[in-house]
């Protein structure tokens, strides 16, 4: 599941929803976004682990992935990914063409 933090959670707010995560036995991978930060939470979920995580002031709200590519898919992530290469850019709108 994708825990989708406030715009305004600190640092420390952050570290602390991490914490409770891996308390629930699930592993916390935080992405920083532009706009906010998000902690996608895997491992085996339990029944209430959503609604507990929800509860929490700090949370915009909690997300069910049910994609088999959780860290890669766009509700982890939702902007595009560019990558640059000897001054290429690939990704994005950016077409790359390798021959």
């Amino acid at each position: 599941m994708i825990v989708v933090m406030k715009p305004n959670a600190t640092e420390e707010m952050v570290q602390a929803m991490v914490r409770r995560v891996e308390e629930m036995g699930l592993k916390a991978h935080v992405i920083v976004g532009e706009e906010r930060t998000v902690i996608a939470a895997a491992g085996i979920k339990r029944d209430g682990h959503q609604e507990v995580l929800e509860s929490c002031a700090e949370v915009e709200k909690v997300v069910p992935i049910v994609a088999a590519y959780k860290v890669a898919s766009k509700e982890t992530k939702p902007e595009p990914t560019i990558v640059t290469t000897h001054g290429l850019k690939i990704g994005g709108s950016h077409v790359g063409v390798i021959a």
